[in-house]
């Protein structure tokens, strides 16, 4: 795989996105909008030859083939409902490019961000009522629309599959505090008694000095926010790490609550597009370190590390990430030429951060209320949190009616949904080259030579995946940075729909969509 990895990410780039179908004619709009990679919805059979590529939502070899299935299905849905939305033309799609995860003007232009904001960066109402509304893609609003469905999809899973578990889970932390004696234990939890258990005021010391930092950080720099944004993180995960804990331990996906972290922060300080991406920041991360670090604990539960080295590897590791983390993106934002460029040679395209600028601007410099509250260009898409809480309970009544179904009971309301949030600016293509190595591995193999299987499945996923890496970083030193390029056909393939930006409709010259000038909500 290490010497693999140099044809699709060196040699030969054309085959980590294999566009095979676009080629045949670049400059047809429709054939380009479906079948493109980079700026299509990737209807392609045969995607990519990029290991990367694959695995770019999950490893098929670690994820149960059901989830890895039932993502592709939602993935596939998401795509038709986008193809439904876009040649339509529902919510001025047809004006925009059909899969991205930029903000255009009514013009279908870039929207400059610039134009509407005061000297504070704050949204000045005068300038926006003169310049124009923001406007997103088919992509970016099926994005949206699956991922404020599996928020509340979550927790009513959690309630009806996993009440028991939960009350449960509560009866044993209060337990935790008394004697414990005479609890069941199994293996591996008598054996793990051997070693001496973490104090919980270790965990209660190491939290308040990180609220101590959190509070003095966004009160003595000019943040532009409250203080409260600390202790919304934490009342987030408190409210969210069980449900998104128990999808992530029996799906191995990890529900992101970013989104609902930027619409409660957009409403809370509309206009202030900073504010929010600290409570963007304190909202996810929070919720997402602690899964992490619960990962972490179970796993070392399994292979009997000693709770404490636990305790100390994850403090350590988490400060020493802390400086790492801020010198790679200096020296990226530094020493990378044209980072974040959508034509970056060295594929540095940052198409997270893109989503991130646009989060920013939709929920923190409009306001969640303009956008999505009365009168909004996207109050629609508040329409997946009651659909979102009602698909788990159609789901829970038809496999309690019919549970003999066995093709039903394989069917997981989460990832079905989440396979909806797989859009802007990636597409089925990253998705459905997983399905095809996750059934010969979970289905195939493991059916028929468990013990082929058992030994090395998980070693070849481990192996793939540090050979990737560490072949990307001896490229990017070894040749890129020093500027050394091959130019010919395989690393310059793409043309036409897919090499610039084409949409369905056109605008008469002089003309916009949408509400008149002045006139937006």
């Amino acid at each position: 795989m290490f010497v693999w990895f140099w044809f699709p990410d060196y040699i030969f780039a054309a085959l980590s996105l294999f566009n095979w179908i676009a080629w045949i004619a670049p400059d047809n709009f429709n054939l380009t909008a479906i079948c493109g990679l980079k700026k299509g919805l990737g209807l392609n059979p045969l995607p990519t030859f990029d290991w990367n590529v694959a695995t770019h939502v999950f490893d098929p070899l670690v994820i149960p083939f059901a989830v890895t299935l039932n993502t592709f299905i939602g993935c596939l849905v998401g795509g038709f409902v986008l193809i439904g939305m876009y040649y339509t033309n529902a919510l001025h799609t047809g004006y925009l490019p059909i899969n991205t995860n930029s903000m255009f003007n009514h013009y279908a232009k870039s929207y400059n961000v610039s134009a509407v904001l005061d000297d504070r960066g704050w949204l000045d109402e005068q300038k926006y009522q003169a310049y124009s509304q923001v406007y997103l893609a088919a992509s970016s609003l099926t994005m949206y629309w699956f991922s404020f469905a599996v928020y509340t999809a979550t927790i009513s899973y959690s309630v009806l599959y996993h009440r028991r578990d939960i009350v449960n889970g509560f009866r044993s932390l209060f337990r935790g505090y008394k004697d414990t004696a005479e609890e069941f234990k199994d293996i591996h939890t008598r054996l793990m008694s051997a070693y001496r258990e973490v104090p919980e005021w270790w965990y209660l010391v190491l939290n308040i000095f990180a609220i101590v930092l959190g509070v003095a950080a966004v009160a003595g720099w000019p943040t532009y926010t409250t203080v409260g944004v600390v202790f919304f993180g934490i009342g987030l995960a408190l409210v969210f790490v069980i449900p998104t804990g128990i999808i992530y331990a029996t799906t191995g996906l990890q529900v992101e609550y970013n989104y609902i972290a930027e619409f409660i922060g957009g409403a809370w300080l509309p206009g202030n597009a900073l504010a929010m991406n600290f409570f963007k920041c304190y909202g996810y991360v929070t919720t997402a370190h602690a899964l992490a670090f619960s990962n972490d604990l179970k796993l070392a539960h399994y292979v009997k590390i000693p709770p404490r080295v636990t305790f100390f590897a994850q403090s350590a590791a988490t400060l020493v990430s802390a400086f790492v983390c801020t010198g790679v993106m200096n020296f990226q934002m530094r020493h990378i030429h044209d980072i974040c460029e959508s034509d970056q040679k060295d594929k540095f395209t940052c198409p997270g951060v893109n989503t991130y600028f646009t989060a920013a601007v939709l929920f923190g410099s409009m306001g969640a209320r303009k956008v999505f509250g009365k009168n909004g260009q996207y109050t629609t898409l508040l329409s997946a949190f009651p659909v979102g809480a009602v698909i788990p309970v159609v789901f829970y009544l038809v496999q309690q009616r019919l549970p003999k179904t066995h093709w039903f009971r394989r069917a997981h309301p989460i990832p079905l949904l989440n396979g909806g949030t797989t859009w802007s600016p990636y597409n089925i293509g990253y998705v459905w080259p997983a399905v095809l190595p996750g059934w010969l591995s979970m289905v195939y193999l493991r059916r028929r030579y468990l013990a082929f299987w058992s030994k090395y499945n998980y070693v070849i996923s481990a192996a793939f995946s540090t050979a990737i890496a560490v072949a990307a970083v001896v490229i990017f030193f070894a040749v890129e940075y020093s500027g050394f390029e091959i130019n010919w056909w395989g690393n310059n393939a793409e043309s036409g729909c897919e090499s610039t930006t084409c949409t369905r409709l056109k605008l008469p010259a002089g003309e916009y969509f949408g509400p008149r000038i002045g006139n937006y909500s």
